[in-house]
């Protein structure tokens, strides 16, 4: 319900590094809330792969504040 059009959904995503079983990847994170306030960050992702199988991920977002519905 977060993300409901195609450009909430949109992500941009850009492949930082990738060595071995890990990859980062910096995209911008968009949603709306159910007031319709619209929120996006930067956000660096690092995805792990294990066996051909997703194994983890860690999110570091640029907009703590906002993510958290906290205005600026």
């Amino acid at each position: 319900p977060l993300q409901p059009t195609d450009d909430e959904q949109r992500m941009d995503a850009t492949v930082v590094a990738s060595s071995g079983n890990t990859v980062v990847v910096e995209y911008t994170w968009r949603a709306v809330d159910l007031r319709g306030h619209r929120f996006e960050t930067s956000t660096l992702a690092r995805y792990e792969v294990h066996d051909g199988r997703f194994a983890g991920a860690r999110m570091y977002y640029s907009d703590h504040a906002g993510l958290f519905g906290v205005p600026s």
